[in-house]
């Protein structure tokens, strides 16, 4: 399963000159010649400005949406989504040690039967699953 601190730790000791400033959070960046001078405040209040060569935006869709179009003064846009879905995995099987589980359909049917129902019915098959376990 994808673990965002393991990601980090796993950067960090791949790249030493990255930095990461736990409990802070990003207020504005500029560009400035050949540098990125970014605005910060610490959890307390702090606020601090630390100058790179390069900033990495990594706070999801949203947020890193909003400092970019914070910070070159854009005030609208449209945010689309995607069709995917992610949901709960319930398995009435035990899990086995180091198997891997996902949320992620690996077989979608859809039926478009207006005699059956007046919307699409949608079945999600997972790979571990005795329907494509048996095939």
């Amino acid at each position: 399963m994808f673990s965002a601190n393991h990601l980090l730790d796993c950067l960090l000791e791949e790249f030493p000159n990255l930095k990461y400033k736990k409990g802070w959070k990003i207020i504005s960046y500029k560009e400035r010649d050949k540098n990125v001078e970014v605005e910060i405040i610490s959890n307390e209040g702090i606020k601090s400005i630390i100058t790179g060569r390069k900033l990495v935006l990594a706070c999801g869709a949203v947020e890193t949406t909003h400092l970019v179009m914070k910070n070159q003064n854009i005030s609208n846009a449209l945010m689309k989504s995607s069709d995917v879905i992610v949901m709960p995995l319930f398995s009435a099987r035990r899990q086995i040690k180091g198997q891997a589980l996902q949320t992620l359909s690996d077989l979608t049917l859809t039926i478009k039967n207006k005699n059956l129902s007046k919307k699409a019915v949608v079945v999600h098959l997972f790979a571990k699953n005795l329907i494509i376990e048996n095939l």
